[in-house]
């Protein structure tokens, strides 16, 4: 309804109580002490997690018993009492995210619309421009240079780090009211701890393309096991400034610091209960970074042993070591029970660590690694997620290869192609504007459309390679094919609103692609009727027998009858990785208004962005790897109703249990007994093929 709507983008997007959009620049100073700083809210911290979660609870109850209009009213109320910035807001999110009838009736606005200059570019261009405007930015530290990377672009990207944000909000760590533990824990989401590993490789994964694509190596981890106090106090080459980045609470505004080039980490020695925030000696179980260190080795023991011998009779799955090590109240050693008592054996270990970055020199205020809204711009983010993806990956080397001759009988077709490179002529690509408009009078898009559009490549036609060229419709519409994907660096603008009744833009870069579809022919070497599970990845082709490179691109059941010959058109927008419903650009727009696509909100606004489902490629065309493989399709069960959400593959379904029985990345989740270029040539449900991927823009 309008008027909830209106007041709740006035809480989210820092107008709080006040009658005003935001205080003009020039009427706020920024050069506070850092007595004078009030403490910023995050996810990471569990005493303001738990607070958070209380409050929607609260909102949650008063909604159900009286109503959305005296929830608004609860939410004022709870503004004008908490001292912490962002926390209502954060409450309110989770409020909106978990409750059924807030989330049909209210939407959460992009993080780019409810708080625009959480999402400003760092360049020094555009804190030139503010400065010559008046604006006011935090004391930047001298030290150290902080040369950029090229993949600012990708780090800073508003979708990327909206995802990131709202994947946090629909897992958090903890829940309120606290249950007696029954015998499947805590229900903070199914498969919770394994999931939080997965989405997180994957989106080092997606980084390690980008930087290959620029000649970098895959990133580094953080520091390597065993691991020690030294080796975390070492200096961090890459330093990261956010520039004019802050958020907005109540017409009040957070400036994140700066952590330069060569800068370390430290023990936490910052007290601000003074301000109403934390102790932080005093509530972190990893305060000291010698005991950091001795919680990381310990989880890395735990990975490599299969056993918790610090927790008796626990035996290590993927999804408890991902909830100790995140760390959450799944974790092993929760006891609930106050920080620092809890996880008082492997420790808070990834959220200490972000803890330790946003704090690296103990003064306020924070560096980005705070907020799950800016954590993944600073480069150290991946740093640290690459050390923490090692010990999922420790684990991983501990299980045995899959048995692949068991999987289901279908054959896709393939061959060796010259310098070690793959084709396949059941992997058919094509682009949008390859794609007639009707075919057959029938409306792209429509399932009849679709039908007609397959039997181009079915048939007599079954056999016909169609890597690159022309097939025909049986009505004579051509349908182009591809062996090349598109992307394009574009920039669109954002309003700022943030000068009173003065609007304000500011332009970003981001990446998006062209529209592309996948014809894909599946032979069912079976009399009977079966169905599979469709599972299609992306490989840089210089990397394809790691298997942490792998990106996933889509997941999806298809049924086939006795002996068929099927060819399953599947547009990328319905990509399984994805959120629903895809945004392109023209969806992106600087207007509140925007569009239908935009406007949209279910439970899969959590997915990631299409825009980026593609890595960039470069200019000539860097080489890919696009494999299918066939798996059982008793292993993906999905809900059978329209409303069902599709975006499973990083982030489940609401309330339910994790729809495949597979392990996450399957199947690059545990060592192949073979090579994975000889496992994808040895089986016939296997089949692959070397694509490139081109930036125009470069």
């Amino acid at each position: 309804m309008p008027e909830y709507q209106a007041a709740i983008d006035a809480i989210l997007s820092g107008r709080g109580l006040g009658p005003r959009f935001r205080i003009a620049r020039k009427e706020f100073a920024v050069e506070l002490s850092p007595a004078g700083i009030p403490p910023l809210f995050s996810a990471f911290v569990d005493v303001y997690l738990r607070r958070a979660l209380a409050l929607a609870r609260r909102f949650e109850l008063t909604a159900d018993e009286a109503g959305l209009d005296r929830t608004i009213e609860t939410i004022q109320q709870a503004l004008a009492e908490e001292a912490v910035m962002g926390l209502v807001q954060y409450a309110v999110l989770l409020f909106l995210t978990h409750h059924p009838e807030a989330r049909t009736k209210i939407k959460i606005k992009p993080l780019e619309m409810r708080q625009p200059e959480l999402v400003l570019p760092s360049s020094p261009l555009l804190r030139s421009l503010g400065a010559a405007a008046g604006g006011q930015f935090p004391p930047r530290a001298a030290a150290g240079a902080m040369p950029p990377d090229g993949l600012s672009f990708w780090r800073e990207d508003p979708l990327i780090n909206e995802h990131h944000e709202h994947w946090h909000l629909v897992y958090p760590t903890s829940l309120d009211p606290l249950p007696p533990i029954g015998a499947k824990g805590y229900p903070i989401g199914d498969r919770h701890g394994e999931l939080f590993f997965y989405m997180h490789q994957q989106m080092l994964a997606r980084y390690n393309a980008e930087r290959l694509a620029l000649g970098m190596k895959q990133v580094a981890p953080f520091a390597t096991e065993p691991l020690t106090e030294a080796k975390f106090k070492a200096p961090i080459r890459q330093g990261y400034d956010p520039g004019p980045l802050k958020l907005w609470d109540g017409e009040k505004p957070y400036l994140f610091s700066s952590r330069p080039a060569g800068a370390a980490i430290s023990d936490l020695t910052l007290d601000e209960s003074a301000t109403k925030g934390p102790n932080w000696p005093k509530v972190r179980p990893g305060a000291k970074l010698s005991r950091q260190s001795d919680f990381g080795n310990y989880l890395f023991d735990a990975a490599a042993s299969g056993a918790y011998k610090l927790v008796s009779g626990t035996t290590v799955t993927a999804d408890n070591l991902g909830n100790t090590t995140e760390a959450n109240v799944n974790a092993v050693d929760f006891a609930n029970v106050a920080q620092p008592a809890n996880h008082p054996l492997y420790g808070n270990f990834h959220n200490d660590g972000h803890i330790h970055f946003m704090l690296y020199n103990n003064v306020a205020p924070y560096c980005v690694m705070a907020a799950t809204t800016t954590a993944i711009r600073d480069p150290v983010f991946f740093q640290w997620h690459k050390l923490v993806d090692n010990v999922y990956f420790t684990h991983q080397q501990t299980l045995p290869p899959y048995d692949f001759s068991k999987g289901p009988e279908v054959t896709i077709r393939k061959h060796a192609a010259p310098g070690g490179k793959a084709a396949s002529i059941d992997i058919i690509l094509a682009l949008e504007d390859q794609l007639p408009a009707s075919i057959d009078n029938h409306k792209f898009g429509s399932r009849a459309y679709n039908q007609k559009a397959t039997e181009a490549f079915g048939g007599a036609e079954w056999n016909t390679d169609y890597s690159n060229g022309t097939a025909y419709a049986q009505t004579r519409e051509p349908i182009g094919t591809t062996d090349i994907l598109f992307t394009e660096m574009k920039t669109r603008k954002i309003n700022l609103e943030q000068d009173g009744d003065t609007p304000a833009h500011e332009t970003v870069e981001y990446l998006s692609h062209d529209d592309f579809y996948y014809f894909i022919r599946l032979q069912n070497e079976r009399e009977t009727e079966q169905t599979v599970a469709v599972r299609i990845f992306l490989a840089p082709e210089s990397e394809v027998a790691d298997r942490r490179v792998w990106i996933e691109m889509d997941r999806f059941a298809a049924r086939l009858k006795g002996l068929e010959q099927l060819v399953i058109f599947r547009p990328a927008d319905q990509s399984s990785v994805v959120r629903k419903p895809a945004l392109r650009p023209v969806d992106l727009t600087d207007e509140d208004g925007a569009t239908r696509e935009r406007e949209a909100q279910a439970w899969c606004d959590c997915g990631w962005p299409y825009t980026v489902l593609l890595p960039r490629g470069t200019k000539d065309g860097m080489e890919f790897r696009l494999l299918v493989m066939c798996s059982s399709g008793d292993d993906l069960i999905m809900p059978d109703h329209p409303e069902c959400c599709t975006s499973i593959s990083y982030c489940g379904l609401q309330n339910l249990e994790y729809p495949d029985k597979t392990a996450m990345g399957y199947p690059f989740d545990r060592p192949f007994q073979k090579s994975i270029p000889e496992t994808m040539h040895s089986f016939n449900n296997w089949a692959s093929r070397t694509i490139r991927i081109a930036c125009r823009s470069l």
